[in-house]
């Protein structure tokens, strides 16, 4: 069994002030669009959820109270959504490095997710009906193992969308010749 074990094997400890801090890079934002194309599609989802109660009443199916608490409520939520979404639009930000992308959001509590390029399977750029309004795409990307995307970076140009995706390609291949 010891002859299985390689006698050059080492696995030293790493001094934390040398690991690099990746908090010092400066992120790109995306695209303040975003905010208009959310709140366009939250708008859509509360006016088809509102005509479906005010539908109840006039049929006489709810009573006032109950569809006009009903609507209210939805009112309210709409009002809550569009007050955090421009603070979460805000705080989305990306970076593409030599050997890895970054990607922060989240408003309370704050996410990082960094995947090296040797990590990545595949890259697809998706763009809905609204993103297509606002001339806008989102960009996922995916590693081994999970059916959805592991960073979904939405609100960036079409443009900027293409030309990530050919840079993580291109890393990917170069990483795939070097091996």
């Amino acid at each position: 069994m010891a002859s299985l074990i390689d006698k050059n094997f080492s696995n030293e400890s790493l001094s934390l002030k040398s690991l690099p801090d990746f908090q010092d890079v400066s992120l790109e934002k995306v695209q303040p669009k975003l905010f208009m194309k959310s709140l366009i599609s939250f708008l859509i989802t509360m006016m088809t959820f509102s005509s479906v109660f005010l539908i109840l009443y006039f049929t006489e199916v709810l009573g006032f109270n109950i569809a006009f608490s009903i609507i209210a409520g939805i009112v309210l939520l709409h009002l809550v959504f569009v007050l955090l979404s421009k603070a979460y639009v805000k705080r989305y930000a990306y970076q593409v490095r030599e050997k890895d992308i970054i990607f922060k959001r989240g408003l309370l509590y704050g996410k990082v997710t960094i995947i090296p390029y040797n990590r990545i399977q595949h890259v697809t750029i998706v763009e809905s009906f609204l993103d297509k309004k606002f001339n806008l795409s989102q960009l996922r990307i995916f590693t081994a193992g999970g059916s959805s995307s592991d960073i979904n970076i939405p609100g960036l140009e079409p443009a900027v969308s293409q030309k990530i995706k050919a840079t993580i390609i291109g890393k990917i291949q170069d990483e795939n010749l070097d091996e």
